[in-house]
């Protein structure tokens, strides 16, 4: 196995390989990165079983990556690293996915339970379900993709997902993507941007409301997911388009 630690700081990166005994869990190999980019292109390239990864990577922010392993369908597990003022985006690398949360300066013994569980995690067998042929996959992704347009304000987790239709996730992922045309975290990003845009222009609701009603649950997360993808803030949005 593989683990991936990725922080901007060189010692907060060598403090993490230092504290874990890696061959004891099952672990070859740790990779390092200081930027989402050179993560990204590491889990492209290589089989990572494992990332610690911060929340806060300089002026990037580490639910991309988490969002980039669930877009690619990767069977990578996450902890996430932070500071004490982090705790939103924490928040929403738990939504992506993240096992396990840790709080800077790393301590030791937290670290080891954390990479135990992710360790249990990924040998933990998930039992055999048959995958469905070509129609029925078809249908079974539309109805999932249904299922999304109708709750798109829960919170959502992918693994619930699976279970909730019997598949495993990692099928889910690549079968989503193939028959949908994008990946599921970023199809329900869309749909939850797309109600945002509607009752920023129809309402006048507060910034906080509307994060709850479309279900970032987070106005700051919300804000920089919709500036992400649309290139100006809420507010600046309402102001340009509402009549």
């Amino acid at each position: 196995m593989n683990v991936l630690i990725v922080d901007d700081e060189r010692h907060v990166r060598d403090a993490v390989q230092l504290l874990v005994p890696w061959h004891k869990y099952g672990f070859d190999t740790c990779y390092m990165a200081a930027s989402v980019s050179e993560a990204c292109a590491l889990l492209s390239q290589v089989r990572i079983e494992l990332a610690i990864v911060d929340v806060v990577i300089g002026e990037e922010f580490g639910m991309e990556i988490a969002e980039y392993i669930q877009n690619h369908a990767i069977s990578t597990r996450t902890i996430v690293i932070s500071g004490h003022d982090d705790f939103q985006y924490v928040r929403a690398m738990f939504i992506l996915g993240s096992l396990e949360y840790l709080l800077k300066p790393i301590e030791q013994e937290p670290l080891l339970k954390a990479v135990e569980k992710a360790v249990a995690d990924i040998r933990r067998e998930e039992p055999p379900m048959a995958e469905p042929d070509e129609q029925q996959s078809k249908a079974l992704m539309q109805e999932i993709a249904e299922y999304l347009q109708k709750n798109y304000s829960q919170r959502i987790r992918q693994q619930e997902i699976a279970d909730m239709f019997f598949l495993n996730r990692e099928y889910l992922s690549r079968a989503f993507k193939k028959y949908i045309g994008t990946g599921m975290a970023r199809y329900l990003q869309d749909l939850r941007i797309q109600e945002a845009e509607r009752l920023l222009l129809h309402t006048d609701l507060q910034i906080q409301e509307i994060a709850d009603r479309v279900g970032f649950f987070d106005a700051k997360y919300f804000s920089l997911q919709f500036r992400k993808q649309t290139g100006m803030s809420p507010l600046q949005y309402r102001q340009e388009h509402k009549k």
